[in-house]
């Protein structure tokens, strides 16, 4: 009885093992782009270790103008391609949203943390001058003995080191806020400037027997690309002929980096 049961778990393992496909997001690099007059098509190459069974990757952060008509997949390995989807991922943005509140309360922590220094270091400022009160006081009492009079001198050279030491500490801190507060605005300005679209996802179903490693070749058209011509007219000199030169002014806005 204890054998058939052993035997019973060791076919059911592998097949619940192959039933559970594993999501993956992968990393994909823009290996091509032609441009054409209203559109471009971009091509995206990455290779992954596919695990036994099957196995659901996603191209992630690409434009949000995708032609879902246009994609295509192609693959070298020993797997076999079930199924291909394209859709908009809106949690991007919020993602961005997310990141400009942590922007601003870490902007409120700074300026906090400056006033707070700020108000220490005018109390070190106003004991400075304090001190240099005491200074004139002390040399014009003339009844006092030398050694009381040094030892006066003595404790208000320490105490003024003290404080202008402690002055100098306040300003480097000051300092360091303010550079990270100049940073942090930079971060700010450059996530207000940034529309607040979706990211297009392709996702990819695969199924293999076997571990095996895959190569992965992506390829769509996105709109708001493209090109448009312009022409340069040279004479070098007026008894020769022109020379007309044609350039493509490539632009583009796909929300992808090429």
């Amino acid at each position: 009885m204890k054998r058939k049961d052993l035997l019973i778990l060791l076919w059911v393992y592998p097949i619940y093992l192959f039933g559970q496909a594993q999501e993956r997001t992968l990393a994909s690099q823009i290996s091509q782009v032609t441009v054409f007059l209203n559109s471009a098509q971009i091509q995206r190459t990455t290779t992954y270790s596919l695990p036994m069974g099957e196995s659901i990757l996603t191209f992630s952060k690409l434009s949000p103008y995708i032609d879902k008509n246009s994609i295509q997949v192609q693959g070298e390995g020993a797997f076999t391609l079930v199924s291909v989807s394209h859709e908009l991922n809106y949690l991007d943005s919020l993602e961005r949203r997310q990141e400009l509140v942590d922007l601003q309360s870490r902007q409120k922590g700074l300026k906090k943390d400056s006033v707070r220094i700020e108000s220490l270091r005018k109390v070190y400022q106003r004991e400075e001058q304090m001190l240099l009160k005491n200074q004139v006081l002390a040399g014009s009492q003339t009844g006092l003995d030398l050694q009381t009079l040094a030892e006066a001198i003595d404790y208000q050279r320490k105490q003024m080191r003290e404080v202008l030491l402690q002055q100098d500490t306040y300003t480097e801190e000051l300092d360091a806020i303010q550079k990270k507060q100049t940073q942090l605005r930079k971060q700010l300005n450059s996530l207000r400037e940034e529309k607040e679209e979706p990211t297009g996802e392709i996702t990819i179903k695969v199924r293999t027997k076997t571990s095996t490693q895959a190569t992965f070749s992506l390829s769509y058209v996105v709109a708001n690309a493209g090109w448009f011509s312009r022409y340069n007219v040279r004479v070098d000199d007026i008894s020769q002929p022109l020379r007309l030169e044609h350039k493509a002014q490539v632009f583009q806005q796909t929300g992808e980096d090429w």
